[in-house]
């Protein structure tokens, strides 16, 4: 066994596998789909950039510092919020937390854009409102599907 475990459990090494990286399939959309086909997933390394994608968690985690959900300066949540008593409009502090110009530049801008277009065949149509969690190595959520969340990402739905 590799040690990896779900819900408390040990998964069989004969499930853990290497994820197969798409990115030099990218100038091939016919290959890009048969791996997509082929596997259920595209793994495409490289497509954002790790500087760009730190910048924007910083901006997600200083916001959540401000309003005491997590320690100042780290990424572990305190399990306590002072949103009520530091922010007037609460639907007002959600969108500074999840609209960012920095987290939009990264799940909004044009690498995932001209991405999402050339898997999809069509221009994409990003999600108005992000869905954001801290999440913490060791103490994530248990498995759940955010179906919601996946849909509607071209005009067709």
């Amino acid at each position: 066994m590799r040690g990896c475990m779900v819900g408390g459990r040990e998964v069989p090494d004969d499930v853990i596998g290497e994820l197969r990286d798409s990115a030099g399939l990218l100038d091939d959309p016919a290959w890009l789909h048969t791996r997509l086909a082929e596997d259920g997933y595209l793994f495409l390394r490289g497509v954002l950039d790790p500087a760009a994608v730190r910048d924007a968690r910083a901006e997600v985690l200083a916001r959540l510092s401000a309003v005491d959900e997590i320690e100042p300066g780290g990424d572990v949540f305190t399990g306590r919020s002072a949103r009520k008593a530091r922010e007037q409009d609460l639907g007002k502090c959600w969108r500074s937390v999840s609209e960012g110009p920095k987290l939009r530049a990264v799940t909004h801008g044009g690498a995932i854009a001209r991405t999402m277009e050339i898997v999809m065949g069509e221009a994409p149509r990003a999600q108005d409102f992000l869905f954001l969690r801290v999440g913490v190595p060791g103490r994530a959520p248990g498995r759940h599907l955010n179906k919601t969340l996946l849909n509607r990402q071209t005009a067709r739905g």
